[in-house]
């Protein structure tokens, strides 16, 4: 991996861990609402282009990040040990 796409990465690490953000789930995601179905033909496709990277990934972020602001309570008690409201629901 060169120093560009470590680079990239460290920084999307910061917006999603380091930075707090309000989100107000509206409802929740399924097919066509925020969710796409692929074709079998397309599922290939893409996992064929997948193993073609040779790559493994190391780090997953949503790609709204909104999955690891939503959990940011139980990263945080992971972390520091620190029993809250929201760790004991």
């Amino acid at each position: 991996m060169n120093k560009e796409n470590q680079k990239e990465i460290k920084a999307q690490k910061s917006d999603v861990f380091e930075n707090s953000f309000k989100v107000d789930l509206v409802d929740s995601c399924t097919i066509d609402n925020g969710i796409i179905s692929l074709s079998k033909v397309d599922e290939k496709r893409a996992e064929l282009a997948y193993l073609e990277l040779n790559e493994y990934p190391s780090f997953f972020i949503p790609a709204s990040g909104s999955g690891s602001r939503m959990f940011k309570f139980l990263f945080e008690w992971l972390k520091d040990k620190i029993d809250t409201e929201d760790v004991q629901s």
